[in-house]
């Protein structure tokens, strides 16, 4: 939906999809406890839910989260913005992180990247919760970045 949405821009524009860089931005809970890789990025996805709220009009495939679109805009608090321990964050579902977050083991989120390939994506930039930087950064390394780009055998 966003991708047509940047190549009827384009076309209006006179530009080619070719120029143009596609980027998808997403948070990644990384755990081998779905429950606690769920949590670690409620807080990002509780902030995606209230900004949808604003839209004019959501795509169909966005339609069975419209209320807790709703919920998140009443709930949020600014200055709560991305905390893990804001009260809005209750406001999502599981079922809502797990559909706009990459959440799981490294193997359950690598799966969930590669099935994004036929889009034809040319970066995904992963966000993830801020407290053991370091650790996240390596085993996002190790399970995600590395294994997409060893040669395929």
């Amino acid at each position: 939906w966003q991708i047509d949405q940047v190549r009827r821009g384009a076309e209006e524009a006179g530009r080619s999809m070719s120029d143009i860089k596609l980027d998808l931005w997403a948070a990644i809970g990384l755990s081998d406890d779905r429950e606690q890789a769920v949590d670690e990025v409620r807080h990002w996805v509780a902030s995606q839910a209230e900004s949808f709220n604003k839209w004019r009009e959501l795509p169909d495939f966005l339609r069975p989260f419209e209320h807790e679109f709703k919920a998140a805009s009443d709930a949020y608090d600014r200055l709560e913005h991305m905390s893990q321990h804001a009260g809005h964050v209750a406001s999502v579902s599981a079922e809502l992180v797990e559909y706009l977050a990459f959440v799981g083991t490294a193997d359950d989120c690598l799966a969930q990247i590669r099935s994004l390939e036929p889009l034809g994506l040319d970066r995904v930039t992963l966000a993830f919760r801020a407290g053991g930087r370091q650790q996240r950064m390596e085993a996002i390394h190790q399970g995600i970045i590395a294994p997409l780009n060893a040669p395929a055998t």
